[in-house]
């Protein structure tokens, strides 16, 4: 499984009531390094729908905190993704602060074809595919 390291800064509108990171945006900031990683690799959300007629969607998604995260903080986000069998991409994402483990994010993705309103799930992932993430 290939790793991506990104770096951000938690901002204020990252922040909920009780003055630590929101979960849902915990879970954005999870999306924006994925992403990235894509991006990476040639395998961005825009050019997998103009280029190929193709899309990721998100099947499931599981947040957990380890410790708080807050404003200012200076956070490393470590991401991995591989496939799972023929149409599922796990997507992996460690949030850090030094050496210390402060969330996670799981995502549980698969790729459908796009071909005006019609949506089908691809029964098994281009190899093109295959070979980025394998």
């Amino acid at each position: 499984m290939k790793k991506f390291i990104t770096f951000r800064t938690i901002g204020p509108d990252a922040i909920d009531g009780l003055g630590h990171v929101n979960f849902a945006k915990l879970q954005l900031l999870a999306l924006d390094a994925f992403e990235e990683y894509r991006l990476s690799v040639g395998v961005g959300i825009e050019s997998l729908l103009q280029d190929h007629g193709l899309a990721l969607v998100l099947r499931r998604s599981l947040a957990d905190y380890k410790k708080e995260l807050f404003e200012g903080d200076h956070v490393e986000i470590e991401v991995q993704m591989r496939l799972r069998g023929e149409l599922i991409l796990l997507c992996y994402a460690q949030f850090r602060i030094g050496s210390k483990l402060k969330a996670t994010c799981k995502w549980v993705m698969a790729m459908i074809h796009i071909s005006g309103e019609d949506r089908t799930l691809v029964k098994k992932m281009p190899e093109w595919i295959r070979q980025v993430f394998e």
